[in-house]
């Protein structure tokens, strides 16, 4: 677990990094970067995702929401509206919008409670042969 931790942790950093550049770095083709491209590409298109960031998301410095998600057994006990409460607080304490993707109607309409407005839909193809998309919600919350 510790490892799949790490790896979560790097992924965010290098997410970060790449939307703080507004760009998708080309060291992802490289060969000694290649466990981090065949996670990213287990994520889908991932860097599809950072290029959308970068094309929809807030112009100036924002925090991205990267993962949201509630263990089944604790769904429907509020712990997720009580994540995202204290999210929105802490970017409204530093006047940071906030900026995620989601991939169903479902999430995109709990996010929608918290102030997030849908900006774009696209659709993400499957890497191996384009037989499963996803749809993947942009969305932006302005800080109040």
């Amino acid at each position: 677990w510790f490892t799949k931790l790490q790896n979560s942790i790097r992924f965010t950093m290098v997410t970060f990094k790449f939307i703080v550049a507004k760009k998708v770095p080309t060291f992802f083709t490289e060969k000694k970067y290649k466990p981090y491209s065949d996670l990213l590409t287990k994520q889908g298109d991932a860097l599809k995702m950072v290029e959308n960031q970068a094309k929809y998301g807030p112009p100036e410095k924002h925090w991205y929401v990267n993962i949201v998600a509630t263990a089944p057994a604790s769904q429907g006990q509020g712990v997720g509206s009580e994540l995202m409460r204290h999210v929105s607080k802490l970017a409204d304490e530093q006047d940071m919008d906030c900026y995620l993707e989601c991939g169903n109607e479902t999430n995109m309409n709990f996010y929608k409670k918290f102030g997030y407005k849908l900006v774009k839909t696209e659709v993400i193809p499957d890497l191996k042969d384009g037989s499963h998309p996803l749809d993947d919600h942009l969305m932006v919350r302005k800080h109040t």
